[in-house]
């Protein structure tokens, strides 16, 4: 009998160990893939007008994952700010006042496929969860299943950018880091006097890095 279960253990202290270390695998950042951006959630931001009564669009917030994300926030930050130079339209962002953008680790539980209210993958089991794994999350009442909130405080928060209009015509653009990189990170602000030259002097310097020149 004691040879039976010690011919059986390891098997099974070999599966409760290797997933984790699956999981872990996905923080393990390699310099010789591409880090890829997949847009998962768009939404509209609404503000209240005191003078009107009314409630109004004032901006917009993108969710991203990113798929092999270096762990190295100065390289994580230029590459995410070249991101946006180059797919941010301008023209969408003059209509508001506001404009976010939220990056993501992409995990076995938040991927590319990520689809609003509907379940997670099956694999991650209440059961499997509540071992530990980075995919746990805490539901407030009835499960309205897939939800990016849910990530914004994990380790799967990378990086957030912010860019705002304010009167008298300037743009600020702040950023910060999220819990992938320990406690969320107080945020850095920039003013843009002028956001159409910071957007174009941004790209001219992307094609020069890429070019070598």
């Amino acid at each position: 009998m004691k040879i039976a279960i010690l011919t059986q253990m390891p098997r099974y202290i070999a599966i409760l160990f290797a997933l984790p270390l699956l999981f872990a695998s996905c923080e393990i950042y390699n310099k010789y893939k591409p880090t890829e951006f997949f847009k998962i959630e768009e939404e509209w931001l609404e503000s209240y007008n005191t003078d009107t009564k009314e409630h109004f669009i004032s901006g917009k917030r993108e969710s991203f994952v990113l798929s092999n994300p270096p762990n190295d926030t100065s390289l994580l930050r230029k590459m995410v700010e070249g991101y946006n130079l180059w797919t941010i339209p301008l023209d969408t962002m003059k209509k508001y006042k506001e404009f976010q953008r939220v990056f993501y680790r992409e995990t076995p539980c938040l991927t590319r496929h990520y689809k609003k209210g509907e379940p997670y993958p099956d694999s991650y089991t209440f059961k499997l969860r509540d071992l530990g794994f980075p995919c746990k999350t805490i539901y407030d009442g009835d499960d309205p299943g897939q939800q990016t909130r849910y990530h914004f405080y994990n380790k799967e928060n990378l990086m957030k950018t912010y860019y705002y209009s304010h009167s008298g015509g300037f743009y600020s653009y702040d950023y910060n880091f999220g819990r992938a990189f320990g406690d969320i990170t107080d945020f850095k602000s920039i003013e843009i006097e002028n956001i159409d030259q910071f957007f174009e002097e941004g790209r001219k310097k992307l094609n020069l890095d890429s070019t070598g020149n």
